[in-house]
């Protein structure tokens, strides 16, 4: 079995490192994983730790996020904020990344970003793309419960996060994005 390792990163935001916390303790929980993690938040992840992200099977980054003035990229926000796409770019299938997931505002807001994103995994090994299509739950501890709730297989619709696994194995755009709420054959494969 190949060696499980994540990447879990704390952007610019007040509650990053609880959520990736959560994350993290419940990754190392399963066997096998070595996580490394960067931000915390002072001073918060950059492009550079978004950039090794590829490095490990499994990536979680936490901070702000919004699409592009010019409507072209998703930006996060770390030290600075940066486009996700020029670094995604450089990444392939030499890369072990299987599994991203983004916890920040409208990753998957347009279909244009959701076009981009499957491109991305067309070319590299990701399976997985999760991320909100629109304003994350950052307040409240919510992205925690969501991240809790994730890894004991109880994800509802109603949070909002969608997964486009499906998307990045067809050779045209789809009429419509499929909607798939996380749980366990994902989980299986973090796990297993």
């Amino acid at each position: 079995m190949a060696t499980r390792t994540a990447t879990v990163c704390a952007g610019q935001t007040n509650d990053g490192p609880d959520d990736c916390g959560a994350f993290a303790r419940s990754l190392a929980d399963l066997k096998g994983y070595t996580i490394v993690t960067h931000g915390n938040p002072n001073p918060p992840a950059t492009s550079a730790d978004f950039n090794d992200c590829k490095n490990r099977t499994v990536a979680y980054w936490s901070g702000h996020g919004k699409e592009s003035d010019d409507g072209e990229h998703y930006e996060l926000q770390g030290t600075s904020w940066f486009k996700v796409g020029p670094i995604m770019s450089g990444w392939d299938t030499n890369d072990p990344l299987i599994a991203l997931f983004l916890a920040s505002c409208n990753a998957l807001s347009t279909a244009h970003l959701r076009t981009k994103f499957a491109d991305m995994m067309k070319r590299t090994r990701l399976f997985v793309i999760c991320g909100y299509r629109k304003t994350a739950p950052g307040s409240n501890n919510l992205d925690v419960t969501i991240v809790n709730n994730f890894f004991d297989h109880r994800l509802s619709e109603g949070l909002g996060i969608e997964i486009h696994r499906s998307l990045g194995f067809q050779k045209k755009k789809p009429a419509h994005s499929p909607e798939l709420a996380m749980g366990r054959s994902l989980f299986r494969s973090l796990r297993y």
